[in-house]
């Protein structure tokens, strides 16, 4: 499918903000389902007064990487997948970034987007 089939043209540059709509919320549900499959599917670890600590509690694992309006670059989530060996980004325009060196091991957090309903940007093809 698509990325996004509105993505083009000036008439549609308000929808990359989409900051107060239906559109909206489907986009934040989707992303915070795609952060609770990876707690609940993996080890997920984040860097923490400068210590790397595994996220041992959903509900604040969740929290920190709830969508809201007023949060900027520095509160994006930021986690390491070791069994799926690559960092995961939240970024801006509700764009999230994989660095990862093996598409075979990496492969199920792209699988997992896609089952949130997510698009996935890459060479990676789903089955």
């Amino acid at each position: 499918p698509p990325v996004e089939d509105r993505w083009l043209g000036e008439e549609n540059l308000a929808l990359l903000d989409c900051k107060n709509s239906v559109e909206r919320i489907e986009r934040d549900d989707k992303l915070l389902a795609h952060w609770a499959k990876l707690f609940d599917r993996t080890a997920v670890f984040r860097l923490l007064s400068g210590e790397l600590v595994q996220e041992t509690d959903r509900e604040v694992f969740l929290d920190y990487c709830r969508s809201r309006p007023d949060k900027n670059a520095s509160e994006f989530a930021f986690v390491l997948l070791p069994e799926l060996g690559c960092y995961y980004k939240e970024d801006w325009d509700d764009t999230n970034v994989v660095w990862y060196t093996d598409e075979v091991v990496v492969r199920p957090l792209f699988d997992w987007a896609v089952e949130c309903g997510l698009h996935v940007l890459s060479d990676w093809k789903a089955d």
